[in-house]
């Protein structure tokens, strides 16, 4: 609350994402992301954990009766897996 103030935002309006001025303005910010280079496509690969729905780090991954690359969480394999 303190940085809301300092920042002067105030909880005084409501808007739907399927507002007309929302749309306006995520419009608006996507075009400026995009223009400045920060989307991009590009190929990934790693290993993917279905029921985390993401590619896991290292460190997020452990040995599991004697299998490799499996989710800390799920204690189930992540396969190695690409897209773009």
């Amino acid at each position: 609350e303190a940085l809301w103030g300092k920042l002067d935002i105030k909880y005084d309006s409501f808007v739907r994402t399927t507002d007309a001025k929302h749309e306006v303005i995520v419009r608006e910010f996507f075009q400026r992301v995009w223009d400045k280079g920060d989307i991009y496509k590009k190929d990934y690969t790693g290993h993917y954990c279905v029921g985390c729905e993401a590619y896991l780090d290292d460190d997020e991954m452990e040995t599991i009766d004697g299998v490799e690359h499996c989710c800390k969480i799920h204690r189930k394999p992540a396969p190695l897996r690409s897209e773009e």
